[in-house]
């Protein structure tokens, strides 16, 4: 990524990437590019939310594309922010945009997990192995 920022006035995560070749689909920017970017921008955000024994986890990202992202035409510009907290449990919005073009709009669901947990269920998968 050629930026990637946390904003504390505006509580925002931003990722900016230039179009190359290697993030092509078919035609335009491929889908899992703008996933990557929708988990990447909110896992930081949620981490700004943790407290210093607590790791973001990704339970969900349901990603909506709008519009096509096209070589030529600039950067690709992601925005994250939180749109509610409950608990330890972060929904979190993050909308894609190229120039004032609308690509796509995430929301993820990200739980801040406590080390101990995250210590006990390595324990518990790698004892099922």
């Amino acid at each position: 990524m050629e930026n990637f920022t946390y904003d504390p006035q505006s509580d925002t995560v931003r990722i900016l990437l230039d179009l190359k070749e290697n993030h092509r689909g078919t035609k335009d920017m491929h889908g899992g590019i703008i996933a990557f970017m929708v988990d990447a921008a909110s896992g930081a955000l949620a981490f700004t939310k943790a407290n210093e024994d607590e790791y973001p986890v990704t339970e969900s990202n349901f990603i909506e594309y709008i519009s096509r992202a096209v070589f030529g035409k600039g950067p690709v510009r992601a925005v994250s922010r939180l749109a509610k907290r409950t608990g330890r449990k972060c929904t979190i919005t993050t909308t894609l945009y190229q120039g004032d073009k609308v690509v796509a709009i995430g929301t993820s669901i990200v739980s801040l997990v406590s080390a101990k947990t995250l210590e006990r269920l390595d324990r518990k998968k790698a004892s099922s192995t």
